[in-house]
């Protein structure tokens, strides 16, 4: 979890963008990449706050 204002900014920009993502190109067409654009974020960003796709679609179900 995120500690900073900053973080918690990012963090929540990529769940609302792979949440996006993932309704529009469905999961198994989603790449991080369109994830990290969607957020207005960088893909090496991404790594910071997940370790894969995977973990990113148990914090949105969780």
């Amino acid at each position: 979890m995120p500690s900073t204002r900053k973080g918690h900014r990012t963090e929540e920009a990529f769940l609302a963008a792979a949440r996006e993502c993932f309704a529009t190109l469905g999961y198994l067409n989603t790449k991080i990449a369109d994830i990290s654009a969607a957020a207005g974020r960088s893909t090496a960003s991404f790594y910071n706050y997940y370790d894969n796709k995977e973990q990113i679609l148990e914090a949105l179900l969780g």
